[in-house]
């Protein structure tokens, strides 16, 4: 991830990919997948959150 070690963040953050972000998640759209969004040529934001179901 991009953030500092120890640095406060919630449930998005950035990781850095060896490939086009735009790429990844434009593959991940076509299985259904929100993947997240695209910052640069190289970094995407990711959130983790939870899911229920009724």
């Amino acid at each position: 991830p991009l953030f500092k070690d120890g640095g406060a963040w919630f449930n998005e953050f950035a990781v850095k990919l060896p490939v086009a972000a735009e790429a990844v998640v434009n593959e991940l759209a076509a299985d259904g997948v929100l993947a997240g969004v695209a910052l640069s040529e190289g970094a995407l934001l990711l959130a983790a959150t939870e899911k229920n179901r009724p």
